[in-house]
């Protein structure tokens, strides 16, 4: 079972394990507030630096349009393979 963090507009925060088909129900706060728990969502950045410019192979253009993509778009560069940086 998934481990889920709430938290309350008082200030009071709860970890709760539960069946992902009650991700859904609401909590209330424990705390006598009686407030709505909020689901906190949680974002892991494992060792990625962003120091270096991020690189689209998605967004890649061919060589042949590159000329057309700097005269429509000046603000957006692009890489030596024609990726946007």
């Amino acid at each position: 079972m998934p481990l889920y963090k709430f938290a309350c507009d008082c200030g009071y925060k709860q970890e709760v394990t539960w069946p992902m088909s009650r991700s859904s129900e609401l909590l209330r706060c424990e705390r006598g507030c009686d407030g709505r728990m909020y689901r906190v969502y949680n974002f892991h950045n494992k060792g990625m630096s962003y120091k270096r410019p991020i690189h689209s192979d998605s967004l890649a253009i061919a060589p042949s349009q590159r000329n057309e993509h700097e005269q429509r778009f000046p603000n957006i560069k692009l890489d030596n393979q024609c990726r946007p940086i």
